[in-house]
C-alpha cells in the first residue's frame, strides 16, 4: 500500500488549469522569446497553431490541448526557461526606465549631468562623446 494519498478531484483540476495558464504565458512569448524554450515538438506546434487562432473558443480548446500535451512533459524545464526569459525582460524594462528617467533629469537641468557622472553607472547608461 502506497504512502501517498489519493489526489483529490478538485487538486487535479487545479493542476491541470495551471498547465493550461503556463501555456498561456508561452502564447504571450515574442517568437525570440518563445525561440530560446526547449519545448517538445508537438506542444511547440501547438503553440504555434494557438497563435493563429483569433476565436475565443477555438484558442480556449486549444489551450485545453497546449495543456493536455503539458501533462504527459517535463513541466519544471519549462518553467524555469519561461522564469529566466520573463526575468530578463523586466531586467531590460527596468534599465530602460532608469535610462529614461536619467534622460528626463538631463534635459530638465544641467545639474544632473554633474549628478549622473558623479552617480554608480549601474543603470547601464552609456554616453559617447
Amino acid at each position: 500500500m502506497s504512502d501517498e494519498a489519493p489526489i483529490s478531484k478538485t487538486q487535479r483540476k487545479k493542476q491541470v488549469l495551471a498547465l493550461q495558464d503556463l501555456g498561456g504565458e508561452l502564447l504571450a512569448l515574442s517568437e525570440e522569446q518563445l525561440a530560446r524554450i526547449e519545448l517538445p515538438e508537438r506542444l511547440r506546434d501547438a503553440v504555434m497553431a494557438a497563435r493563429r487562432i483569433t476565436k475565443f473558443e477555438a484558442k480556449r480548446r486549444q489551450l485545453q490541448y497546449i495543456g493536455k500535451l503539458m501533462r504527459g512533459v517535463e513541466v519544471e524545464p519549462i518553467r524555469a526557461a519561461l522564469d529566466a526569459v520573463l526575468a530578463r525582460s523586466r531586467r531590460q524594462i527596468a534599465a530602460h526606465k532608469r535610462i529614461e528617467a536619467w534622460r528626463e533629469r538631463l534635459l530638465a537641468g544641467l545639474g544632473a549631468v554633474n549628478e549622473l557622472l558623479a552617480s554608480d553607472a549601474s543603470c547601464g547608461v552609456i554616453f559617447f562623446l
